[in-house]
C-alpha cells in the first residue's frame, strides 16, 4: 500500500514539474522510495546523501581524521583521486575501506556522477535547509501551516529577486567564488600544448602528481570537474590563460542572471484570511481522530550521536584535558601530580592534625599543671587569651582550645580533646611518661614551620630569653666591677 501511495505521488509529481526521464534525485536511506523511484523514471541518477552515509558509517569508525578522509573521498571528482584518497583512508584501520564501499560508491562519490546536470551536490543539504525554515509552522493545524508557508514563499520570492541587483556581475556570487578558487589553484600547474586544441596538466596541489588532458574544442577535462559544476576547473583556466582567453566567458549559462530570475519569474498573488472567504456549500471536511502519544510531542529533530548541538559556546568534545599549572595533558590544576602540598607543621617522626574546637559559650578560667605548654592556634575565637608561663592559665571567648591527634612513626597514636589529659589509642610498642602525653598534642619541635614560617615552642623561647638575661646581667657585673677597680685606683 506505502509502494502504491508514493507510485501515484511522484506520477503527479511528474506532471506537475515535468521532470524528465533523466532526472535527478538526492535521497536519504527510504527504500520504498527508491523501488518507487526506479518504476516511475526509471533512467533517472539516484545520489544518496553523503551526510547520513557519513553518520551510519561513523558509528564503527570514529575520530575527525577519519571524517575529513570520508569527505575527501566523496568530493573526489575522479577515479585516480579517489584511489589516492581511499589508499590514505586505509592507513587510518584495519578494514575501514572495505566497510564504506559497502555502500555504493557510484551513488555518493562525485567520481561516479553523472555530468549532464551541472550538479555536484554530495548531501540533501536543500531539503534539510528548507525543513528547518518552516520548523515553526510545521507544528500547527493544516490551514494554519499552509497559510504560514505560503506567506514565506511570497517574500522569499521577491527578495530574492532583489538578491540579483547586488550582483557585481552577469555571474552569480557563489559561481564567482568558486572561480575565483580555481584561478588560484591554477598558478601550481604546468602546461603542455599539443598545437591544436589539446592540453596537459600537470597538477601538484596534491601529495601526488596528476596529469590531466584538456580540451578546449569539446570543454572538457579528465578531472571531470568543469562538467560536473559547469564552471572552468584549475586545468582548463591554465589553458586558457596560455592562450590569452577569459575564463569567465566558458562559465555555464546555469550560472547567469537571466537563469536565476526565471527561477523566481512566477509570483505567488495574495490571499485574504479565512474570515473573508466564500462559504462552500460541500459538507465539512472532519479531521482523522487524534490518537494521544505518551510522553511530550519532540519538535527537535533527533541528532546523530557525532553531530554536536548548535548553542552560542563552542563544543569541547574531543579536546584533550590541559592543567593549567605546568601544561601537562590528561589532568587539569585541580588533579595535577606535580601540584604543591600544604607544608607539614609537625616533628620530623610525627603527623600531627589540628582542628578547631571548644564551642562553649562565656569565660571560663582553666588550671595549667605548672609546666609551661604551647597552645596551638585556633580558627574561631574572640577576645584576648593571656597565659602565664607557671601556676594558672586564663582564657576567655569562643574556641579558646584546640584539640588535636598525635601519631609518631612507631605507632603510638593518642588523641586531645582540649580539656583533661589527652587519651592514649594505641601504644604501637612504646612508653611514655604523661607529661610527654600532655604535651605531644601541642609541642612543635625545633626546625619545623608553621604556616610557613619558622617556629620554636615556648620552653625555648624561655629559655633563650632566660639565657640572654644572664648573660646581659654577668656583662653588667662585669663593668660594674671594673669601673669600680678604676675608681679605687
Amino acid at each position: 500500500m506505502k509502494l502504491q501511495f508514493e507510485n501515484q505521488g511522484l506520477l503527479e509529481l511528474n506532471q506537475c514539474l515535468k521532470v524528465s526521464q533523466h532526472g535527478h534525485f538526492c535521497r536519504l536511506e527510504d527504500m520504498g522510495l527508491l523501488k518507487a523511484v526506479s518504476k516511475v523514471l526509471p533512467k533517472s541518477e539516484h545520489r544518496w546523501c553523503a551526510r547520513h552515509i557519513l553518520a551510519n558509517w561513523s558509528k564503527d569508525w570514529r575520530g575527525l581524521e577519519r571524517r575529513n578522509s570520508f569527505s575527501r573521498c566523496a568530493r573526489a571528482s575522479c577515479v585516480a583521486e579517489l584511489n589516492f584518497h581511499l589508499d590514505s583512508l586505509n592507513m587510518l584501520g584495519n578494514g575501514i575501506c572495505e566497510s564504506l564501499l559497502r555502500y555504493n560508491k557510484e551513488t555518493w562519490c562525485r567520481a561516479y556522477f553523472n555530468c549532464d546536470r551541472k550538479c555536484d551536490i554530495i548531501d540533501n543539504n536543500m531539503c534539510e535547509t528548507f525543513n528547518a525554515w518552516i520548523l515553526a509552522a510545521r507544528h500547527k493545524t493544516i490551514i494554519t501551516m499552509l497559510e504560514e508557508i505560503r506567506v514565506k514563499m511570497m517574500e522569499r520570492i521577491g527578495k530574492l529577486r532583489e538578491f540579483a541587483d547586488t550582483w557585481i556581475c552577469d555571474i552569480s556570487p557563489i559561481a564567482m567564488k568558486v572561480y575565483q578558487d580555481n584561478i588560484a589553484q591554477s598558478m601550481r600547474c604546468t602546461i603542455k600544448w599539443n598545437g591544436e586544441y589539446d592540453y596537459e596538466v600537470e597538477d601538484t596541489s596534491l601529495r601526488v602528481v596528476l596529469k590531466h588532458c584538456v580540451n578546449m574544442q569539446a570543454q572538457t577535462c579528465t578531472c571531470r570537474s568543469w562538467m560536473l559544476k559547469g564552471i572552468p576547473c584549475a586545468h582548463a583556466i591554465a589553458a586558457m590563460h596560455f592562450k590569452n582567453l577569459d575564463p569567465i566567458n566558458y562559465i555555464s549559462h546555469w550560472y547567469h542572471k537571466s537563469t536565476y530570475l526565471k527561477a523566481y519569474s512566477t509570483f505567488i498573488q495574495p490571499v485574504s484570511n479565512m474570515q473573508m472567504w466564500p462559504t462552500s456549500t460541500n459538507p465539512p471536511i472532519e479531521p482523522p481522530p487524534i490518537k494521544k502519544m505518551p510522553g511530550r510531542p519532540k519538535k527537535k529533530r533527533r541528532r546523530e550521536e557525532t553531530e554536536h548541538p548548535t548553542s552560542g559556546k563552542l563544543s569541547r568534545r574531543g579536546m584533550e584535558m590541559t592543567c593549567s599549572n605546568y601544561g601537562g595533558y590528561g589532568h587539569n590544576k585541580r588533579s595535577c601530580p606535580k601540584k604543591a602540598r600544604p607544608v607539614d607543621s609537625t616533628p620530623a617522626n610525627a603527623s600531627y592534625i589540628q582542628r578547631c574546637g571548644g564551642k562553649g559559650r562565656g569565660r571560663g578560667r582553666a588550671r595549667g599543671t605548672g609546666t609551661p605548654t604551647t597552645s596551638a592556634p585556633t580558627i574561631a575565637g574572640r577576645g584576648r587569651r593571656t597565659a602565664a608561663s607557671k601556676g594558672r592559665e586564663t582564657g576567655s571567648g569562643r574556641g579558646s582550645s584546640g584539640f588535636g591527634l598525635f601519631q609518631s612513626s612507631s605507632g603510638f597514636t593518642s588523641f586531645s580533646s582540649g580539656r583533661g589529659k589527652p587519651r592514649v589509642v594505641s601504644h604501637g610498642g612504646e612508653k611514655r611518661s604523661s607529661t610527654d602525653i600532655l604535651e605531644c598534642a601541642y609541642k612543635p619541635r625545633s626546625g619545623v614551620k608553621w604556616n610557613g614560617r619558622p617556629t620554636i615552642t615556648r620552653r625555648q623561647l624561655e629559655r633563650t630569653a632566660a639565657t640572654r638575661s644572664r648573660t646581659a646581667s654577668s656583662q653588667s657585673n662585669l663593668s660594674q666591677a671594673s669601673s669600680s677597680s678604676q675608681n679605687n685606683h
